[in-house]
């Protein structure tokens, strides 16, 4: 076997190792991809952990930090010392500044491991924002607190159901710690109603990303999505592979 040869079969059992066992380190980030303007990764485990709320956050800290969150979020409302030249750019300047703070708070819940109802508030209420880079940073915000119903249905109604599709990958891996008999349903449902009613870009994104959630009981319904798909479409070809995926991984 000549060295070309020998690269050839070495690079395709990797890719075949990365696509078939999305348990790996590397496999992580295949949900998102490269290209996609939002790199970060969320705090959140791949399995749901029962989580203790720790004591509250410091109450100066966070008042502070809120200050400098509310402050910026008025000026879409409110004619604020901005330099820009026309409205949207005022727009994107204010999201911008407001995803570098979230981030920073992100950065520092990490670090310190709080877990607070107030941390989930805040995350909730910037990611309804209609800012895609803002979403994003709440997202991760979001991603150091452990699952709720209330966060569920923030995540369903203000990225699943925005038209970003640069989210869905950074949404699935947050998702994933929502597994269970409890949330499994409600996401399934999310999921179908996207494939029927949402933008292309999105049913694309979900589609590649979708088999972690496949199960015995989901299975036929996804294929039946599949099968009133348009042949040759993005969507279709993604959502095959998703289901390939799961039907290898189910024989494991």
């Amino acid at each position: 076997m000549n060295k070309v040869t020998y690269g050839l079969v070495l690079f395709s059992a990797v890719v075949g190792y990365m696509f078939f066992f999305p348990g790996s380190k590397e496999s992580v980030g295949s949900l998102l991809d490269y290209r996609n303007p939002y790199s970060r990764k969320p705090a959140s485990l791949s399995a749901p952990q029962e989580v203790v709320e720790t004591e509250s956050v410091d109450k100066t800290k966070l008042q502070i930090k809120l200050s400098k969150l509310y402050t910026l979020k008025d000026c879409y409302t409110s004619d604020c010392d901005i330099a820009s030249n026309d409205a949207r750019e005022y727009e994107l300047t204010i999201g911008s500044k407001l995803k570098k703070e979230l981030l920073s708070f992100y950065e520092e819940v990490l670090k310190s491991g709080k877990v607070s109802s107030e941390i989930e508030d805040v995350a909730l209420e910037f990611l309804a924002i209609n800012d895609g880079h803002v979403k994003e940073a709440a997202l991760l915000l979001l991603s150091t607190q452990p699952p709720t119903q209330v966060a569920l249905n923030g995540i369903i109604d203000n990225v699943l159901d925005y038209h970003d599709p640069n989210l869905i990958g950074l949404a699935l891996i947050e998702l994933e710690k929502y597994k269970s008999e409890e949330y499994n349903l409600q996401i399934k449902e999310s999921f179908v109603r996207n494939f029927r009613e949402g933008s292309l870009l999105v049913k694309e994104a979900l589609a590649k990303g979708i088999y972690k959630f496949v199960n015995h009981e989901s299975r036929s319904q996804y294929e039946n999505i599949l099968n009133n798909l348009p042949k040759n479409s993005r969507v279709r070809k993604n959502l095959k592979a998703s289901l390939e995926r799961y039907d290898y991984r189910s024989k494991l």
